[in-house]
């Protein structure tokens, strides 16, 4: 995970760069499309994709 607060201009929503402040970079490699994720105590939140273009893609997931 490398910081980033770009997470608006990246999915094309207003999201608070304060919550989603880090994204992910897998094998090592910067993707063009890049995800962020945002965590609490018992939540996970995972976006990418720009929305207005190709309806981007939010997963949350709640700790059992």
């Amino acid at each position: 995970m490398v910081p980033d607060t770009t997470v608006q201009f990246s999915v094309c929503l207003i999201l608070p760069s304060s919550q989603y402040k880090n994204r992910i970079v897998f094998d090592g490699k910067e993707d063009p499309r890049k995800t962020f994720v945002k965590t609490s105590e018992n939540e996970l939140a995972v976006v990418s994709g720009c929305f207005a273009n190709d309806s981007g893609e939010l997963s949350t997931y709640e700790r059992q």
